[in-house]
């Protein structure tokens, strides 16, 4: 093979590598958010569960995460995921 060819595999290789580490950070924020409701907040875990499948983006996910843990109570955790769900309708998701 030409070394030309073989720079393009090693591209593509690399592009999937990223993609793939990009989802399961996505995935991980996910589920995260997911168990941390499901503990604390037992009663809104529907509601999280609806809000954060589907939703793609890290900084968002991981800010939700740490917001999530902080929430004094079930009421902040509620706006928290109702504003998720607003977002997600507003921009089409």
């Amino acid at each position: 093979m030409s070394e030309s060819v073989l720079e393009e595999i090693d591209a593509f290789i690399r592009e999937q590598r990223d993609l793939a580490r990009a989802e399961g950070e996505i995935y991980a924020l996910q589920r995260a958010i997911i168990n941390i409701i499901k503990v604390r907040f037992p009663a809104l875990l529907e509601l999280a569960q609806q809000g954060v499948t589907g939703f793609q983006q890290p900084g968002a996910l991981y800010l939700l995460t740490t917001q999530i843990s902080a929430a004094p109570d079930e009421a902040f955790a509620r706006w928290l995921l109702n504003t998720l769900m607003d977002y997600r309708v507003e921009n089409g998701w």
